[in-house]
Order: structure tokens, then C-alpha cells, then sequence
């Protein structure tokens, strides 16, 4: 599987090679569908899509998509496009995200990265998330994802979740 790493808050330092993915337990089938739709609708283009590098103990966690809870009284929709915001430095409008998989506590989304642009400002959350479960695989071109993990903007990204890294990986 191939993939570029990005680690945050350096020059430039875009490597290539092999890493394992986890997956959300919290929303079963939410991902094979959403990369299923994506092979289906891209059939026979190469495409990629933004995952998060977490910071664990003693150890990285290269996380498939993003995932989260929904805050207090906020709708599944508007928590996909807080953590794609908060997870992978972009912002998007409800409007662009295409619901894959409902759940009767969640939901999972696709994103194209060209309908996103980098996040500007930063804004921590209010209240913690869990009441429900989202999911959002952000994918594009390998152009479009080399781009973005060379964008100066990441420079200065920050986030709450532990995040030291961005991966784009290769659907296979």
C-alpha cells in the first residue's frame, strides 16, 4: 500500500513507505463502504485518502479517516465537519459531505479534498464529544494530497487530539 507521511511542524519531510492502519471500532462497516463508493465512483484512477497520525504512549497510530463523537445536541453532520477540522486541518461545508452509512447512533461521510480548503484560526471544542459516533474518509488525487501535506499551512496547525501527522494512503 502506498502512502506519504507528513509529520507536523517541520519542513517539508515527506516520506514514503509502508505503515499499518487502525480502524474506528465504533462504526462497523462505515469504512468499507465509503472506500467501496470511492472505488466505484473513481474505477480506475488512482486515489488517496488524508488519515491522522496519533500520538500514543510509546508508540504512533496511523488512524484510517477520521473519526469522533458528535458534542451535546449537535447533528451528525456538523460533528463530521468538527473533526475533519479538528483531525486533518480542513475546513468543509455540510453541504459537500455525502453520507456513505447511517447508524442509530452515527453516521460515516466522504469528502473530496477539493471541495475543502485549509483550516484558518484555531478553535477548541466546547464540551466533549461521544453522544454519538462519525466517520469521514477525506480522499483525491495523489497530487491533491501531496499538495496539501506540503502546504505551508500545516506548519502551524494545531489540535487537541494528539495528532503529530498527516499519511495520505493509496487505495488499492
Amino acid at each position: 500500500m502506498k502512502q506519504m507521511l507528513r509529520r507536523m511542524f517541520t519542513e517539508k519531510n515527506i516520506n514514503e513507505g509502508l505503515i499499518s492502519l487502525t480502524q474506528s471500532k465504533y462504526l462497523p462497516g462505515g469504512m468499507e463502504h465509503a472506500l467501496e463508493s470511492i472505488k466505484t465512483k473513481y474505477k480506475g484512477q488512482n486515489r488517496f485518502i488524508l488519515c491522522p497520525i496519533h500520538a500514543k504512549k510509546n508508540d504512533i497510530d496511523y488512524q484510517l479517516g477520521c473519526t469522533g463523537g458528535t458534542l451535546k445536541n449537535e447533528i451528525l453532520v456538523n460533528g463530521a465537519v468538527r473533526e475533519v477540522r479538528e483531525e486533518l486541518g480542513l475546513d468543509i461545508s455540510w453541504k459537500k459531505l455525502e453520507e456513505v452509512k447511517a447508524y442509530s447512533k452515527g453516521g460515516f461521510y466522504l469528502a473530496n479534498i477539493s471541495d475543502t480548503k485549509p483550516a484558518t484560526g484555531y478553535k477548541k471544542s466546547e464540551g466533549k464529544d461521544a453522544h454519538r459516533r462519525v466517520g469521514c474518509i477525506v480522499h483525491g488525487t495523489e497530487d491533491e494530497m501531496r499538495a496539501y501535506l506540503e502546504s505551508p499551512h500545516l506548519h502551524n496547525w494545531k489540535n487537541d487530539d494528539g495528532i503529530v501527522g498527516l499519511c495520505a494512503v493509496k487505495i488499492d
